[in-house]
């Protein structure tokens, strides 16, 4: 927490600074995890506001389905709550958890809201479940970010963010440009008080001939900019850079 913190302070913070930031982080993931392992009763969700509806609208448009991107921030899992509410059908791309309970848990959270579940790790042909949602003009979610340590052999590309090199997935590429769907940035997070709040950012379009790397470096900064503005609500608690390609010292300013 303290190695992440020191990249989402910056190098010119101090100790103290990154402590606080990684302490709040490991609150906000116990909240989260807390309101997946015992939710509200139905009809009791949050209110959420959105931000950005423009956006969702235009890629919508477009008729071929929208990949939602996202980073495992704010309350990730009632994102899809929201997003049903507008389209249908909506559908989540996931990794399995470690942990039966949680995984039990988030699942029935999930059927409660109408959002089908579409596991990378238990069946090859994922993505043409992807694909079938796509097709109907449905919408997938998917991470931006990895949840956990990278398993072998998961497809992944290292860029710059926030100033040193971190590993991201490529499937949000991967699947926008085999199905031609747009990519819709986007996070959940909390606000003051006991509400949540959509934010939404403009589409990423895929054109024939386009450079995945491209994509994937549009993509890259606009999850950058969301972290900026809500570092503590990044529910990340691996460490996510590796510390021997990092240029931001451990220690904070004022340190020896």
């Amino acid at each position: 927490l303290l190695d992440n913190a020191a990249r989402l302070a910056g190098p010119g913070s101090t100790i103290a600074e990154r402590r606080r930031l990684a302490q709040a982080t490991l609150a906000n993931f116990a909240r989260f995890a807390l309101g997946v392992l015992a939710p509200s009763s139905p009809g009791e969700d949050p209110a959420i506001e959105v931000v950005g509806e423009p956006h969702f609208r235009e890629a919508k448009a477009a008729g071929r389905g929208v990949l939602g991107v996202s980073l495992h921030m704010g309350n990730y899992e009632a994102a899809p709550a929201a997003l049903a509410r507008v389209i249908e059908p909506v559908a989540i791309l996931y990794q399995t958890d470690p942990s039966g309970v949680f995984e039990r848990a988030r699942s029935a959270l999930r059927t409660r809201w109408g959002v089908e579940e579409i596991a990378l790790d238990r069946s090859p042909w994922f993505a043409v479940r992807v694909r079938a949602v796509l097709r109907r003009g449905g919408m997938v979610l998917v991470a931006g970010d990895f949840g956990h340590p990278p398993r072998p052999g998961e497809p992944r590309r290292v860029v710059p963010f926030l100033g040193d090199p971190a590993p991201f997935p490529l499937w949000p590429v991967r699947l926008s440009v085999a199905s031609g769907a747009p990519i819709l940035p986007c996070c959940l997070v909390r606000v003051p008080g006991a509400g949540l709040r959509l934010e939404v950012d403009p589409p990423i379009f895929p054109e024939p001939g386009d450079d995945p790397e491209r994509i994937h470096d549009r993509l890259v900064g606009f999850l950058e900019a969301a972290l900026r503005r809500h570092p503590d609500q990044w529910l990340i608690v691996h460490r996510y850079w590796d510390p021997g390609a990092c240029r931001i010292p451990a220690k904070g300013r004022g340190e020896r």
